[in-house]
């Protein structure tokens, strides 16, 4: 597909959420005329072109460089409010309490990892040696059956 088709098939998208919605609930109710696998699929190459295209930084810098071209308080453009702003970030790293917080949360995070593991190879309660306390093997609840899809390379 070339970028003049790809263009050409975003202007088909609905334009408000709502319409998003509809045109989703209209799907829902055809669903018994179509195959949902291959929805599915079409839906998840579609998802990873769009994941894709919004981390571009080329796409990201020259909308900005666009935006930047309205005047301030015309901020509507397609139907769609957009707005420029300045991306903001800290850096705790300097201060010793944040780095003994840091620290301590990592080997806290490691020890519930650890634990988790242990739980979940539990077939049945044991008996803690050290402390004399019940252990129960983790609560398994089973979720929903799900269609995992690996897109090729």
């Amino acid at each position: 597909m070339d970028a003049d088709k790809f263009l050409e098939l975003l202007t088909q998208f609905p334009p408000t959420k709502s319409e998003v919605a509809e045109l989703v609930a209209q799907v829902e109710s055809e669903i018994d005329y179509i195959n949902p696998l291959a929805l599915l699929i079409r839906l998840k190459r579609a998802e990873a072109l769009i994941k894709q295209a919004l981390a571009s930084d080329v796409i990201k810098g020259e909308a900005v460089r666009e935006a930047n071209n309205y005047p301030k308080g015309d901020d509507v453009f397609m139907g769609a409010k957009f707005n420029v702003r300045t991306a903001t970030s800290y850096d705790y790293s300097h201060d010793a309490v944040w780095q003994e917080a840091s620290r301590n949360q990592k080997e806290w995070g490691k020890i519930k990892t650890s634990r988790q593991s242990f739980l979940k190879a539990l077939d049945k309660e044991i008996v803690d040696p050290e402390s004399g306390e019940f252990v129960r093997p983790a609560i398994v609840t089973a979720g929903d059956s799900v269609v995992a899809i690996t897109l090729p390379k």
